[in-house]
């Protein structure tokens, strides 16, 4: 079968989202999402041709006023006219794209269903209340957010207070794996605390419960503990670590959210090199925790709370994993790249055999991997960030050989700026 290329335009909407007046709009998927959308859309001054829904029932329907066609009248369609866009309204998108490489819409434009929804954000345009999806109104009040950060900070200290001595703590600087980890440790049933710092609720302003999350944090230290920590290639961690707020429907990043993806994650970089304090101050509690330098993460929070010095250690990386002990806390710090073949390693030092365990934290699984996949495609990188972490970065040469550094830093060479 040739092969299937359809033109994903979530960034040229983002940009300028009358493109879509520019050819008729067939909404894919005539459930409550789909009707939601189409109203949206509307409203904003969109026009909307056709359902498309793989649903036999639907099809020669009308709903909210416009017809409910076939995926073969759809083809169609195209056949005679291919000045249309297809928008996802459904979360199984790579199911729609298989079912239009079958039907040979080669070419066709396509806007992901998280494109949608990052467009109304990006136009300040509300979702149309339908169905059981939120608006963004809802996502964004300030009383939200608050309250979830109060209850994450409860469910912290409740952890902390009901502590079992098995208790792995899962710390590091995001976007290192630390999810698969810890869902394997789950799925074995051993305790688990999770985070990207010690305390990092701190940074929400005023809360009467944080002495008492300070005490019992440094208690918990002192008692000794396990910590299971993780790097991987800066380039890579810092790509991924950009795209996890969109995993929470956009309530962080505004101060830096701009409707040309390049910018923002220019912006983003930009703060990185400056340095966590400086983030911090920028960003106040719209910081995402994993937006950060992950070399200095381990002086910032393992250095400085608990004493040890990861980098007076020799890492092995070949072998993939280090493993320190010092007084009554051990550190097991492994290096993503290596995670399923040092697994045993791991699994020993947990004292839990976590090798067999499902991986459920899959890239493919999340609601923007379409634009994840096509940005990283055109992304452009300043030299000066790429060196900052290539170029004479003793961070760098402690996980990494020259070697691997060659051969990731090619992996790139395409996207820098010359």
């Amino acid at each position: 079968m040739k092969q299937f290329e359809y033109r994903l335009i979530d960034f040229e909407v983002f940009k300028n989202l009358n493109l879509l007046n520019l050819k008729k709009n067939v909404l894919w998927g005539a459930a409550a999402k789909g009707r939601q959308i189409k109203r949206t859309l509307e409203k904003a001054g969109i026009k909307v041709a056709f359902f498309c829904d793989s649903d036999v029932n639907k099809w020669g329907q009308i709903f909210d006023g416009i017809p409910v066609i076939s995926p073969y009248e759809l083809r169609k369609i195209f056949v005679h006219d291919q000045l249309f866009n297809v928008i996802s309204c459904v979360f199984g998108e790579n199911d729609v794209l298989r079912l239009l490489q079958e039907l040979e819409l080669n070419q066709v434009s396509f806007l992901s269903y998280w494109g949608v929804k990052t467009a109304c954000v990006l136009y300040d345009i509300p979702l149309v209340s339908e169905g059981t999806l939120e608006t963004y109104d809802e996502i964004w009040k300030y009383q939200t957010r608050n309250r979830i950060k109060e209850e994450s900070l409860i469910n912290y200290l409740r952890k902390l207070q009901i502590y079992d001595p098995d208790t792995i703590w899962c710390l590091q600087p995001g976007k290192v794996a630390s999810l698969t980890v810890e869902n394997r440790l789950c799925q074995a049933g051993v305790p688990t605390i999770q985070g990207h710092d010690f305390f990092y609720l701190s940074m929400y302003g005023e809360n009467p419960l944080k002495d008492i999350l300070a005490e019992m944090v440094s208690f918990r230290i002192s008692s000794g503990i396990k910590i299971v920590t993780g790097v991987r290639e800066p380039l890579a961690r810092d790509y991924s670590a950009f795209w996890e707020p969109f995993t929470r429907n956009l309530p962080y990043i505004a101060p830096v959210f701009d409707k040309d993806f390049q910018r923002m994650y220019e912006s983003y970089i930009e703060l990185l090199s400056k340095g966590y304090d400086y983030t911090r101050l920028f960003l106040k509690e719209s910081m995402p925790f994993v937006w950060r330098d992950e070399f200095e993460w381990f002086n910032e929070e393992i250095k400085k709370y608990i004493g040890i010095d990861v980098y007076r250690y020799s890492f092995d990386s070949q072998k993939g994993y280090q493993v320190i002990k010092q007084g009554n806390t051990q550190v097991f710090i492994y290096k993503t790249e290596k995670l399923n073949e040092i697994m045993p390693k791991l699994s020993e030092f947990l004292g839990k055999d976590i090798s067999s365990s499902e991986n459920l934290n899959q890239a493919e699984s999340k609601s923007y991997y379409l634009a994840y996949t096509e940005f990283q495609r055109k992304l452009k990188l300043p030299r000066s960030y790429v060196e900052h972490y290539y170029k004479n970065n003793p961070y760098m040469d402690h996980f990494y050989t020259k070697d691997e550094q060659e051969m990731y830093l090619s992996k790139w060479k395409g996207c820098i700026n010359e």
